[in-house]
C-alpha cells in the first residue's frame, strides 16, 4: 500500500497539534481552569478511589452516584499518572482533544 502525498499532511499537522499544549505550562505548573471539578488531574487514583468506593449524593439521601461512563476515562487516566507528572498529564491531555478534533473535523470535510 503505497502512502499518498494529501495523506501525510493531516498527520503532520495532527502531530504538531498534539506537541502545542506541552508548550503551555512551565515544568511543575498546573492549569485546571476556572473551577477545582478537574481535580482528578492531579491524582488520578486518588479521585478514582473515592469516586468509585464512597460516592454518595451529597443532598444527604444516602443514594448512591456512582457513575459507571467516568471509570474508563479515569483508568486511562490513571495509567497516563503512573508514567507522568500533572503538568505532562494535562498536556496529553489538551494534545489528544486537539489532535482528535482536527481528525474528526477533517474526516468530515473529507466525506
Amino acid at each position: 500500500m503505497r502512502i499518498q502525498k494529501y495523506h501525510i499532511l493531516p498527520f503532520a499537522i495532527a502531530i504538531i497539534l498534539f506537541l502545542i499544549p506541552f508548550s503551555w505550562l512551565k515544568p511543575g505548573e498546573m492549569d485546571l481552569g476556572g473551577d477545582s471539578s478537574r481535580l482528578y488531574f492531579y491524582n488520578p487514583l486518588a479521585y478514582l478511589h473515592a469516586e468509585t468506593l464512597y460516592s454518595v449524593i451529597s443532598s444527604g439521601t444516602g443514594g448512591d452516584a456512582i457513575s459507571f461512563y467516568s471509570i474508563p476515562h479515569m483508568v486511562l487516566l490513571a495509567i497516563f499518572r503512573l508514567m507522568t507528572t500533572p503538568t505532562i498529564l494535562l498536556s496529553m491531555y489538551n494534545g489528544i482533544k486537539l489532535s482528535v478534533a482536527f481528525f474528526s473535523c477533517y474526516l468530515i470535510v473529507k466525506e
